[in-house]
């Protein structure tokens, strides 16, 4: 499957009030290459998730922006623009081959590999509002794990803090990186 370079991923109690997704897609869209974008549908707490999810994963599918739904998702599970985020590994391996989930450490890497998921998202690279009081990775631990994500054939996205400025900070770790992950940066882009 086509892996994106940069993931939006949307957080319902962390987005302004007025916060459109179906216009801030399409606005991302025309502003990155097709299949560069991915967007995750976190958003837990939201009084309409699955309504969201049935609107949204169409769209992107028009827009060439990768879809995930974050958790379980047994209405659809294996429509081809749908994948998925942190879901519960699946027996058939394969189908895990398209989702990605979250590590914070090695264990959690080793465990991604072993479901043969496709890849990781590695957090919190720098302190964030989303991972407050957690003990951020820094440039060097996060490139030791994004080599490690590599080494067991997982592309590694990093999250936390990440924008256009601090994922230069991260140049040491690019070779081993499939690019970055955000909330606010998205938000702040549009």
């Amino acid at each position: 499957p086509t892996w994106p370079t940069r993931l939006m991923i949307s957080d319902f109690s962390k987005k302004p009030d007025d916060f459109d997704y179906k216009t801030s897609l399409s606005a991302l869209a025309r502003r990155h290459p097709p299949h560069q974008l991915g967007f995750i549908l976190r958003d837990y707490q939201h009084p309409r998730r699955a309504q969201l999810a049935a609107t949204l994963a169409p769209l992107c599918q028009r827009l060439h922006i990768t879809f995930f739904l974050a958790g379980e998702n047994k209405a659809s599970p294996h429509k081809p623009y749908m994948r998925q985020h942190n879901p519960a590994p699946q027996r058939n391996r394969a189908q895990n081959k398209q989702n990605c989930t979250s590590a914070h450490n090695a264990a959690a890497i080793y465990r991604a590999a072993r479901w043969q998921m496709g890849a990781v998202l590695i957090s919190p690279v720098f302190a964030t509002p989303s991972h407050a009081g957690a003990l951020p990775l820094g440039v060097m631990r996060f490139t030791q794990l994004a080599r490690l994500a590599h080494t067991l054939s997982l592309r590694a996205y990093a999250l936390g803090g990440m924008n256009a400025t601090t994922w230069q900070a991260l140049a040491p770790a690019h070779t081993f990186c499939a690019g970055f992950a955000a909330i606010r940066h998205f938000q702040k882009d549009l």
